[in-house]
């Protein structure tokens, strides 16, 4: 593959990651970033799941908690925890990882809302990632 289409397929990957954890495109530093640490941190390495994501975002929510529950140090989960970083650490960004107003109904609320998501998403998940796996 070459250098040029690789870069690409790597910027498509960080807007994708971006829209999935604050839904929101990302600045172009931060594509910028995603590309060059990839490079240093995984080189060429690719895998069915990020693939598949890179193509087809809307499944990317059940993907990532399929492989959280399968294999949490797979290649997709440490490129969402990568670009998390990189947003995390930006101004722009910050705001979406801060804790923000509370109220003790509330976070019981926002806690079992979040907990019923992630296990519904999981149980979809887990059948999709290992037919993924299968298929290459």
């Amino acid at each position: 593959m070459t250098e040029v289409r690789r870069d690409a397929e790597l910027e498509r990957e960080a807007e994708v990651i971006t829209r999935y954890l604050v839904g929101e495109a990302p600045g172009r530093g931060h594509v910028v970033s995603y590309v060059s640490a990839n490079s240093v941190l995984f080189a060429d390495a690719d895998d069915a799941l990020t693939a598949f994501c890179r193509r087809r975002p809307f499944w990317l929510p059940l993907v990532d908690s399929g492989a959280g529950f399968l294999d949490n140090a797979c290649l997709l989960r440490r490129k969402i925890l990568l670009m998390a970083a990189i947003l995390e650490a930006s101004t722009r960004f910050a705001p979406h990882f801060l804790p923000g107003e509370s109220t003790t109904r509330l976070d019981l609320v926002r806690v079992g809302v979040t907990g019923a998501v992630a296990a519904l998403r999981t149980l979809l998940g887990v059948p999709l990632v290992l037919t993924l796996r299968r298929s290459r």
